[in-house]
């Protein structure tokens, strides 16, 4: 019972591990280097958003560059906020809501969609789309028929 609980305690807490594996300053430094400058607390904020992120995801154990990634990712949010007349620094949750969210979610590099001007790829999971079947709409527009009918009827008559 006791090997058991260890090697779940091992399992749960190994994200928690890897994310720690990268300093927060040093994260705040890599932060820093992006599009827009940060104000104060802004790097040091956002860093402790991704290393939350990265513990809280299991998947974060097994993947090395998951935390990298996330990094770029949330670099790449910053340069959404990049045009003229933009704001000249990232300040706030309020004021760049993007770079927060993308702060908060750990990339998991086994998920991927491939983008084409001519086609999305999903993977292998295939898309589906439920469509009523035939007799449903036949059905329906039968009902439509009859009752428009029977109401031209009735105010025809009266």
């Amino acid at each position: 019972m006791k090997k058991t609980m260890l090697f779940i305690w091992l399992f749960l807490f190994a994200a928690t591990a890897r994310a720690d594996s990268i300093p927060l300053g040093q994260i705040c430094q890599e932060l820093k280097t992006g599009a827009l400058p940060l104000a104060p607390g802004v790097a040091t904020d956002l860093s402790k958003n991704l290393l939350d992120a990265q513990a809280a995801a299991y998947y974060t154990a097994f993947e090395p560059d998951s935390l990298q990634l996330s990094i770029l990712c949330v670099l790449k949010a910053i340069s959404i906020y990049l045009w003229d007349g933009g704001p000249t620094q990232i300040t706030s949750e309020a004021e760049e809501p993007i770079v927060w969210l993308q702060s908060r979610i750990a990339v998991d590099t086994r998920v991927g969609v491939e983008l084409d001007p001519t086609f999305i790829n999903f993977g292998d999971v295939p898309v589906t789309t439920p469509e009523p079947a035939t007799i449903i709409l036949l059905g329906l527009a039968s009902g439509y028929i009859v009752l428009a009918s029977k109401r031209r009827g009735i105010s025809n008559a009266l």
